[in-house]
């Protein structure tokens, strides 16, 4: 499956700042070749955040002062599994300690070579899953449909939202999927590797996997009482691979 464009958002065009909503001044997109669209499973650039630009800081807003980004080339990605990097935290750059804000003192981080990300391997169809961490019996409950779809395939499909953002959540039992399901009709027993897991305390529906990885973590845990006013414990991961051996109850 192929990705949307970070840098034009999809539309395969790349706007004058002169006539921002212009069509007929507006120029092929250069990171899509004006397709909308790029390789399947690119990662946005952490140093341009997709915009495929390295702004001037006189000039932190105005394009025609950018340059092209040097870790993506202006593309606004960069390769699959790539990582952010922990020293520079995506930056590329290395701040001075009497001018730890400003880019002009600062130096090409020793770590990623400026580039702001680290390469990982790429998944493939003979990659191994992530190594079993903290495994447990997952609980799911779909529609009739959904549960047919995945046990076909062995793989879920992340949700587009939730108390905890758009993962897939899990229950501890059967039982309990009955009252956090939004669709009913079939439950699925699956091992789901939690990892590491973030322990919340209150709801967050704009979490990310993105972000929770930055933050070292790789599933959430919502526990009742704490404050989270939920009637059950249950976990949640963004990543599909760390769920396995689907079957229905």
């Amino acid at each position: 499956m192929t990705c949307k464009c970070f840098k034009c958002s999809g539309s395969g065009l790349e706007y004058n700042d002169a006539h921002p909503r212009e069509k007929c001044f507006a120029r092929k997109c250069p990171a899509c070749a004006g397709k909308g669209f790029i390789p399947p499973a690119s990662v946005k650039c952490f140093k341009c955040r997709g915009s495929g630009l390295e702004y001037n800081d006189a000039h932190p807003r105005e394009k025609c002062f950018a340059s092209k980004c040097s870790a993506c080339s202006g593309k606004g990605y960069i390769p699959p599994a790539s990582i952010k990097c922990f020293k520079c935290r995506g930056c590329g750059l290395e701040f001075s300690d009497l001018h730890p804000h400003e880019k002009f003192f600062a130096h090409k981080c020793a770590a990623c070579s400026g580039k702001g990300y680290l390469a990982g391997a790429a998944p493939s169809a003979t990659s191994p899953t992530p190594s079993p961490v903290n495994i447990i019996t997952g609980f799911h409950q779909t529609s009739v449909s959904a549960a047919a779809a995945i046990l076909k395939a062995q793989r879920f499909q992340p949700g587009s939202g939730g108390i905890a953002g758009g993962g897939i959540y899990f229950a501890l039992n059967a039982k309990d999927t009955n009252q956090k399901a939004q669709r009913h009709g079939v439950v699925l027993r699956a091992r789901v590797d939690v990892g590491r897991s973030k322990i919340m305390t209150h709801f967050d529906p704009s979490l990310t996997g993105s972000r929770l990885a930055d933050e070292g973590f790789d599933s959430v845990f919502l526990p009742t009482g704490d404050g989270v006013n939920l009637s059950a414990n249950e976990y949640v991961v963004f990543d599909t691979r760390r769920i396995t051996d689907i079957k229905r109850v």
